[in-house]
């Protein structure tokens, strides 16, 4: 067998994993209309496990439903009458003996009211330009100079609530209470969704996150939104649940992150109480 360790036991934290096979998040458009787990999600990610997967990771649990959606059919952990229905899959899962982490999200910017159900969406700058790119409009791939000019004009996909330092400290509360959630649901840990363009990585790439407090400028200033998360999670679910991050480390746009930024990046993750790193390069108009 080429691949020697790929099915040997492995640990993450405390936890011993069966195998070193992980299913990555994905956003399967599987739940409810309501954001409740459905049957199919939990057939869905049971079949994964009954075949053999360490780790399933399922993708894009929303914090916040329904501005920081990114699908139609969104799972979410906002609310604790969503635990019992996420508990049904959790069980599943683990009677395949693979462990489940989910992947908490918000898309900031990254959505538009066609899908947040006509509710303003979220997002860390007032650029309209980099708001409609964000929503899907336009491309920024580095060296296209008038990226810009390819945007679709919507006025309405620009329309944003901009982020003040207090909506960010709200948002990061709602992050950890999803993580207590999943917890409560008897997930093994969370992952936080940084990277492809969502709101942690709107916050993390330098092209779009022109703020002047305390989540700006410098790499670590804009590492501290996922790092101040990292920590709540930690403190409030204790030093035994896992905890990860999907995080960018090139995003091949102009004035983007550099490997050095992603370096300081994860360095902060480690250190706020992340036990992995789920490493992804690129932006949706960089694939």
């Amino acid at each position: 067998m080429k691949y020697t360790k790929l099915m040997s036991e492995g640990k993450l934290n405390s936890t011993i994993v069966k195998n070193r096979i992980v299913m990555s998040p994905m956003g399967e458009n599987m739940a409810n209309s309501d954001g409740s787990v459905s049957d199919q999600m939990i057939a869905y990610y049971a079949r994964r496990a009954q075949g053999g997967t360490g780790i399933i990771i399922p993708g894009v649990v929303s914090v916040e439903y329904p501005r920081g959606k990114t699908e139609s059919c969104q799972s979410r952990l906002d609310e604790k009458k969503y635990i019992k229905d996420f508990a049904r899959m959790v069980r599943e899962v683990h009677r395949y003996g693979a462990l489940i982490i989910p992947q908490l999200h918000h898309a900031g910017a990254a959505t538009d009211r066609r899908i947040t159900d006509g509710v303003q969406p979220i997002s860390i700058t007032a650029n309209e330009q980099i708001n409609l790119a964000l929503s899907g409009t336009g491309s920024h791939v580095e060296g296209d100079e008038d990226y810009l000019s390819t945007a679709n004009k919507d006025a309405s996909r620009a329309d944003v609530h901009v982020a003040t330092a207090d909506d960010l400290r709200a948002l990061e509360r709602k992050f950890i209470t999803a993580a207590l959630n999943a917890k409560a649901a008897g997930c093994d840990g969370v992952e936080l969704h940084g990277a492809h363009s969502y709101l942690i990585a709107q916050l993390l790439t330098p092209f779009i996150n022109d703020r002047k407090d305390e989540y700006g400028g410098s790499a670590e200033n804009r590492a501290r939104f996922a790092a101040n998360i990292i920590r709540g999670i930690r403190k409030e679910c204790g030093p035994e649940f896992i905890i990860g991050i999907r995080m960018p480390v090139h995003n091949w746009v102009m004035d983007s992150l550099t490997d050095e930024d992603s370096i300081v990046y994860a360095k902060a993750f480690e250190e706020a109480g992340a036990d992995f790193l789920d490493v992804s390069g690129g932006m949706p108009d960089a694939p």
